[in-house]
């Protein structure tokens, strides 16, 4: 199980990449601010705390999912693992409150982007450690196979 401590980074990480969407997206959206028509907190209907508690609440699935691909592959990470997945799911999930007019996405949906995020971060590490990653992240989504290949190519 995820520390809090990393659970805490986590869910720091996925609200910055909220954050994130809204400063470089092209949908011309800011997070709140003097164009409060196009803000996400007016597009997302409730409250900037409501807001913050519908990412975060995905924080122990992306940590427990890191912990276990960490502790399984027994490797160095490819990259950063908050910055690249963690922050991208951030992002993911705003624009898709903004492209589905304040709604949140579904819980598989979440995890579906999280595997197909986690799976393009880790493909960039050793191939021989592909079947690995693979069942890992079929716990997640059975939307894998076009994802992780089952062996190196």
């Amino acid at each position: 199980m995820a520390s809090v401590q990393s659970i805490a980074l986590t869910a720091a990480c996925l609200t910055a990449g909220m954050r994130d969407f809204c400063t470089w997206n092209s949908l011309g959206v800011a997070y709140d601010g003097p164009d409060a028509e196009r803000s996400l907190l007016v597009i997302w209907g409730a409250g900037c705390l409501e807001l913050h508690a519908e990412l975060v609440q995905y924080a122990p699935i992306v940590s427990a999912l890191a912990d276990t691909l960490y502790d399984q592959l027994d490797q160095a990470a490819p990259g950063v693992w908050h910055y690249e997945v963690t922050e991208a799911l951030g992002s993911a999930i705003a624009e898709w409150i903004v492209l589905h007019d304040g709604l949140p996405p579904s819980l598989d949906w979440v995890k579906t982007c999280l595997v197909r995020l986690a799976g393009e971060f880790m493909l960039r590490g050793q191939p021989q450690q592909w079947p690995v990653i693979r069942q890992i992240l079929l716990t997640l989504s059975a939307e894998l196979p076009v994802i992780v290949p089952v062996a190196p190519s």
